[in-house]
């Protein structure tokens, strides 16, 4: 039972199993998708709202931001996909559950907002707030997206960041908030004149330091794109002449991975560290891009200090 992955669970099951991070990570990712349709919205929703009351208090830092991030993506569905009254009212029950248990101020703050536009939306005071469980029967213009405000982007964005930076690299849960964080990126590019008028708001500019110092974290702990080889390493790999003696122990059908023809006696051959062998014109070609044996990937120097720093980084923090 624990083996299953949380998107072939139901929410009862889920319920059922050992506490596990990892899964309700996964089932939340779940879960966002679902809110994007009207016919598993309130579904959805509800799952989130009973995660955030049975979990949030007892769950890690990245577990709450996993949460946190749930409420966000409802609010930014809710403001630019779906115009239904019952909608709102289930999305402000969730803001409301959400704003008394987050423990950032800032979140907090947030919250109170959310649950200020859901009242506005809905034409009732935050002191006389109704409740209903009317049948979703409403409909909106196919055509309809009202623009999704840039300070609520933001707070989405902010809240994906942590995630992201929370997150072990290789995973789906990774794969998927990083798609969803260049989305939210891509959205505050497209408000970006927004984006400078919401830098005279005190809240804006903490939320516009807050990202940098996201992306900064990100950076750090995040693998960098990989930089060319050393043009000095390049020019000072040895070079081999392939005999018969290191033929028969190659085998005679070994090949240049570049090219993919099979390597000949007499042939000369530059050797990587790591011993593996390819033909003069084609590995130059491959290092002037890369930095790494194109068969088992061993890195080569290169002239990028800042990648260099990223990576001595990294192996300290591994042997930690």
């Amino acid at each position: 039972m624990e083996d299953r992955r949380a998107n072939d669970l139901g929410f009862s099951d889920l319920m059922e199993m050992e506490f596990n991070e990892i899964l309700v990570k996964e089932y939340l990712m779940n879960l966002q998708n679902q809110i994007e349709e009207k016919e598993t919205f309130e579904d959805g929703i509800t799952s989130i709202k009973i995660l955030i009351v049975d979990y949030y208090s007892s769950a890690s830092p990245s577990l709450r931001q996993s949460l946190y991030q749930a409420v966000c993506h409802v609010a930014s569905v809710l403001q630019t996909k779906f115009t239904e009254r019952e909608f709102w009212l289930l999305g402000k029950e969730l803001f409301e559950e959400a704003e008394r248990q987050v423990a950032d101020s800032g979140e907090r703050g947030y919250m109170k907002t959310c649950i200020a536009r859901a009242c506005e939306r809905l034409n009732i005071t935050l002191d006389h707030q109704e409740v209903s469980e009317s049948a979703f029967d409403g409909q909106f213009p196919m055509d309809f997206v009202p623009p999704q405000p840039t300070l609520q982007v933001a707070h989405e964005l902010l809240a994906t960041l942590g995630v992201v930076a929370g997150s072990s690299q290789g995973t789906r849960e990774d794969n998927n908030t990083s798609e969803r964080a260049s989305a939210l990126m891509e959205a505050m590019v497209d408000n970006v004149d927004e984006v400078r008028g919401l830098q005279s708001l005190v809240a804006s500019i903490e939320i516009v330091a807050s990202i940098e110092a996201s992306l900064q974290g990100i950076a750090a702990v995040r693998p960098m794109k990989q930089p060319p080889a050393s043009k000095e390493v390049i020019e000072n790999l040895p070079i081999v002449t392939i005999s018969e003696e290191m033929m028969a122990r190659l085998g005679s059908d070994i090949e240049c991975a570049v090219c993919r023809e099979n390597l000949a006696i007499s042939e000369k051959l530059h050797e990587l560290p790591c011993k593996h062998l390819f033909h003069l014109l084609c590995l130059k070609p491959w290092l002037d891009k890369h930095n790494s044996c194109p068969i088992c990937r061993h890195e080569l120097p290169t002239d990028d200090q800042a990648y260099e720093s990223w990576k001595s980084g990294r192996l300290e923090r591994m042997s930690v």
